[in-house]
């Protein structure tokens, strides 16, 4: 896993912050919950095992696509478990994660894509 943007915090303000964990850190403290509950959507729990295995898999994936370290990813859908595991993939892997309300018509969507340079959606 990458530390992209946590590489790139100046020495002289990582000496002033007290901790700044990685994002392969949160994973990795969020995996030793196991079993407990970690996020429900309607009747669908996943526990924290079950949760870092998934934003594994679509973290993978994403790298899988060679984009620039740093890039822009628009995550296009509703406030749900899979923005939730989209989210925690692209930024654990050193991308910008960037949330498009799922409701905008396409030209708006065509927009924000030109506006911040989106290398994936």
């Amino acid at each position: 896993m990458s530390n992209y943007f946590y590489d790139m915090i100046p020495q002289e303000e990582l000496d002033i912050i007290a901790y700044v964990p990685t994002m392969p850190e949160f994973i990795a403290k969020i995996a030793k919950y196991g079993d407990k509950p970690a996020v429900t959507e309607g009747d669908r729990t996943l526990t924290y095992t079950e949760l870092t295995h998934e934003i594994t898999l679509r973290r993978d994936y994403i790298e899988s696509l060679d984009l620039p370290k740093g890039s822009n990813i628009g995550i296009f859908d509703r406030n749900s478990l899979n923005a939730i595991e989209l989210f925690y993939a692209i930024t654990s892997a050193g991308y910008v994660a960037m949330f498009i309300p799922a409701g905008l018509p396409a030209p708006a969507i065509q927009g924000i894509a030109m506006k911040f340079q989106l290398k994936a959606i």
